[in-house]
């Protein structure tokens, strides 16, 4: 082994071996910073050949650049757009994630809103700078937080001591050891693995299994940006499939929810050419098929059909479209709808698609009580 090599060597598991002893034996002293100052002090010294911040970056400049406006083309628009807000994610994912970490450390709780949009305000101010963009670091808040930090003066300070490091101290980091750098590096990146983790989320269910192996050999043998953009589809998809299965459609099946009432539904005679039909779960594109599928084998088409969606929390355009294609199916069919138990959400997008209560042979009810009164007074007229 050459003298440089073996040189490296040393300072690489000297600086791990010191890292992990001060974790565990002085926990609010900053490791890194005294394993940073300490491997290049005795660089500088003792004239230790071994590749350093200085000889892997000699044109690396000192202080603060001044503040530049970014070129910006429509070609790198094209280029960078899907990269930046695949950044985004990942750093407001990161980012909220240090926070909740801080939370369980310290007991307080933050603000997710006031956490995003200052992490946006100075990733975006630090382009002008040359910055590159950011995210809270949970080994960094860790450490602090161990250090004694309970509030948001601990980061100010933080931040303060980095720009006087860079003002006044940039000569003397150029001594410190890639060796010393590596090892700190490693100690962070074992920290933010987080193993305990991925070895509980193994244990889970096979979608969550198939999630995580494909983002973690996709991160190790293709690209981050890569491994993120597929895992997000890929989670959509399972996501979808697993909510079209918790919808349920029926005929004729009470439930309670918002006003309704088994025991009234029980008590109550329906008329002759009424049917009763209940969506329970979210409506959206995923499931109409589904819902299809189930309202055709109602035979003989109703005078009166009461369609109870108060266990509908959540109704999307395509769901939207699907009532309205069946409203005017009945209705051309001399089969009037009444929708009742109707939630906020999915009651306003009816509305925004131009379905109204008392036009083409459909009605709104509050609940299955005023959907009886109503289905009662439909067939005492056309009894006239």
């Amino acid at each position: 082994i050459s003298t440089l090599s073996l040189s490296t060597l040393l300072i690489g598991a000297g600086s791990l071996a010191l890292i992990i002893l001060m974790r565990h034996f002085t926990p609010k002293l900053p490791g890194y910073l005294v394993v940073l100052v300490l491997a290049a002090f005795t660089v500088y010294v003792f004239n230790i050949p071994t590749e350093t911040i200085a000889s892997r970056f000699p044109d690396i400049p000192t202080g603060l650049p001044m503040p530049s406006f970014p070129v910006i083309t429509f070609e790198r628009l094209r280029e960078l757009v899907p990269l930046a807000f695949t950044i985004a994610f990942l750093a407001g994912i990161e980012s909220l994630l240090c926070a909740v970490v801080a939370d369980s450390m310290t007991g307080f709780k933050h603000r997710p809103n006031q956490e995003l949009v200052a992490h946006g305000v100075a990733n975006i101010a630090s382009v002008f700078f040359g910055g590159l963009p950011a995210t809270g670091a949970i080994a960094r808040t860790a450490t602090n937080i161990r250090a004694g930090a309970r509030t948001p003066v601990a980061g100010i300070f933080n931040a303060a001591f980095l720009w006087l490091l860079v003002l006044f101290a940039s000569p003397f980091m150029a001594f410190v050891p890639m060796a010393a750098l590596a090892a700190i590096l490693f100690i962070v990146a074992w920290g933010m693995s987080e193993i305990h983790q991925f070895v509980h989320i193994i244990r889970l269910s096979n979608t969550d299994r198939l999630l995580l192996v494909m983002t973690f050999l996709l991160t190790i043998l293709v690209d981050l940006t890569v491994a993120i953009s597929l895992g997000i589809i890929v989670a959509s998809l399972l996501f979808m499939r697993q909510m079209s299965k918790s919808v349920d459609f029926s005929s004729h099946r009470p439930g309670l929810a918002n006003g309704d009432s088994l025991e009234d539904y029980q008590r109550i005679q329906l008329p002759s050419g009424v049917e009763v039909f209940q969506i329970a779960g979210p409506l959206f594109f995923a499931v109409i098929g589904d819902m299809i599928d189930s309202i055709r084998p109602l035979g003989e088409r109703p005078k009166v059909l009461i369609l109870r969606m108060a266990l509908v929390p959540y109704l999307d355009g395509t769901g939207a479209s699907a009532l309205g294609n069946m409203i005017k199916d009945f209705h051309a069919k001399h089969t009037l709808l009444i929708l009742s138990g109707l939630q906020e959400q999915p009651k306003q997008i009816l509305v925004n698609a131009g379905v109204q209560s008392g036009e083409k042979g459909v009605f709104f009810a509050d609940n299955y009580d005023d959907a009886v009164k109503k289905a009662h007074e439909i067939c005492a007229e056309k009894k006239k």
